[in-house]
């Protein structure tokens, strides 16, 4: 993953946008699973689609595209 690359929002469901958004703001997965109903396994399982779609390799790799880079409404060119 290169610094401020811009991850197509077309990657990642309406639901993982969420909740990439809920962790930069700091909610745990626990708490996000309250907040949106959810279970924690099921919060824990779209962290784990995160990570996979967008080629982090651990939670370092993680929570850098968390919060370093920008997510964008079109493909990259």
């Amino acid at each position: 993953m290169k610094p401020n690359q811009l991850i197509p929002i077309s990657q990642l469901t309406y639901r993982e946008i969420e909740i990439v958004q809920l962790i930069r703001t700091g909610y745990s997965t626990k708490e996000m699973a309250n907040k949106l109903g959810l279970s924690y396994f099921t919060v824990k399982k779209h962290r784990e689609n995160i990570l996979f779609k967008v080629g982090a390799r651990g939670k370092t790799e993680f929570r850098k595209f968390v919060f370093e880079y920008e997510l964008s409404p079109k493909q990259p060119e």
